[in-house]
């Protein structure tokens, strides 16, 4: 069958193309020949090659040129992708699990929303070395592969299988049966950073990032290790991260170390380092940093419990150094989300004299309420990392209250401070009492000072 004319519309994925020109033989189920398309979205001006659907795999040699093309448009994306560029494919497959060849992408131009990505070339290349299978993909900006024996549309059941080993009442057991997976990976980027603003416009960094590891479903192993340059969420930026993960069928082990996290101008943490051990939904959390100045020494251990509807927090001694003063955090104190309620009960901080403890109530519309107690409590040394100015200094001793702590917070307080200084002028004591709406933004409050020699 010989084919030589225009198309007005063909439709594929729910597009309908319009003015396709094709020219060729069409001979069991082969095409040889050459086209063009000349749609509102995509403008190919050549397209010459062999397309063969005569086997149960279809398979594509051919080349072409993209002037073009709208992929949004196309359906094809979600987000306002334009692209140009020269293909040349030489591969068979329906799917890229029976993906075998090579397909290359060069000379191109890719744009989002009129800004153009550094992006010029994609080659992806699968082949066999039996028994193992090679799939690698690279960009100039990414390199990725893996090898063994994997299918990748059930890559995300393996890790969801994995976990649920260690966190069977969190997650779930994927419902499908998986096909048995043993293989390794490696991922390594560039400057991939305009790449991870499209998956998320709080998220910058990632750039020279390595991540490789292996997974072997039949002994439940999982191996994973990363470096992490840098990366910042919103304000808080961390440095030099280094990501192990090694698992086996009860325990899985997970050390984090950070050379530098910086939440604020003033809060910042040298040499952090965290390591999680888990099995059958508890892990045992213990995080040490050096600290600054100011805050130095944290040592925190908690076990946390986590459930089908949530998780809990149960705290063991635990210190910290802020101002030179020794902080303790007693064991028994417990945090818990279980059914979007939020409850704690004896958390408690001291230090000598000085006490912070936090505890919940329980309410008839099943909201937060948090109760903050406080004795002798130095405001002085917190203050800083909450507003550098003006400067506030004294000895609070009182409630505070948070009705709807994670909705729309209404706060009470009920507090005396002795010793009080606004801006290094001493007031003696002061006692203040009141209500904030964040609601309505307005503030009720009373505060006196009956101090005779102030």
């Amino acid at each position: 069958l010989t084919v030589n004319g225009n198309i007005k519309s063909i439709e594929f994925n729910n597009y309908n193309y319009k003015n396709v020109l094709a020219n060729g033989t069409l001979k069991n189920k082969i095409f040889n020949g050459s086209g063009s398309i000349n749609d509102p979205n995509l403008k190919i001006d050549t397209l010459t090659g062999i397309l063969d659907f005569s086997t149960k795999v279809p398979a594509f040699h051919f080349s072409s040129a993209i002037a073009a093309s709208n992929l949004k448009n196309l359906g094809l994306t979600n987000q306002n992708f334009t692209f140009s560029g020269k293909l040349n494919l030489n591969f068979s497959g329906s799917n890229i699990d029976n993906f075998l060849g090579t397909a290359r992408i060069k000379d191109a131009i890719l744009h989002i929303n009129d800004k153009r990505l550094s992006f010029d070339s994609l080659t992806l290349s699968s082949y066999y070395i039996n028994p193992k299978k090679y799939l690698s993909l690279q960009t100039n900006e990414l390199e990725a592969s893996i090898e063994g024996n994997f299918k990748v549309a059930q890559l995300p059941d393996a890790f969801m299988l994995l976990l649920n080993k260690y966190y069977p009442a969190y997650i779930s057991k994927p419902k499908k049966d998986i096909a048995e997976q043993d293989f390794s990976f490696s991922v390594k980027t560039k400057n991939i950073e305009d790449y991870i603003f499209l998956v998320n416009k709080n998220l910058k960094g990632f750039n020279n990032m390595s991540v490789n590891g292996s997974i072997d479903l039949s002994k439940n192993k999982l191996i994973i290790n990363s470096n992490i340059p840098s990366f910042s969420y919103k304000t808080a930026s961390f440095n030099n991260i280094d990501i192990s993960a090694n698992g086996d069928n009860n325990i899985v082990d997970v050390k984090v170390n950070i050379g530098e996290t910086i939440i604020n101008d003033t809060l910042k943490f040298p040499n952090t380092k965290i390591n999680i051990k888990a099995q059958n939904d508890i892990s045992d959390i213990n995080i040490k940093t050096s600290g600054t100045q100011t805050l130095h020494e944290p040592d925190l251990s908690v076990k946390l419990q986590t459930f089908s509807d949530g998780f809990k927090l149960l705290f063991n001694p635990s210190s910290f150094v802020i101002n030179n003063k020794k902080w303790t955090l007693k064991q028994g104190g417990e945090l818990a989300f279980l059914k979007n309620v939020f409850t704690a009960s004896e958390v408690r901080f001291q230090h000598d004299n000085q006490e912070l403890a936090i505890s919940t109530k329980p309410s008839a519309d099943k909201t937060s309420n948090i109760e903050v107690e406080l004795k002798n409590f130095s405001i002085g040394d917190v203050t800083p990392y909450i507003i550098k100015t003006p400067s506030l200094e004294g000895s609070m001793t009182g409630k505070i209250s948070i009705a709807d702590a994670f909705n729309n917070p209404d706060i009470s307080f009920d507090t005396k401070t002795d010793q009080f200084r606004f801006e290094n002028d001493s007031f003696g004591v002061i006692k203040a009492s009141g209500e904030y709406s964040t609601k309505n933004n307005t503030l009720k409050a009373k505060i006196s000072s009956d101090n005779l020699f102030y």
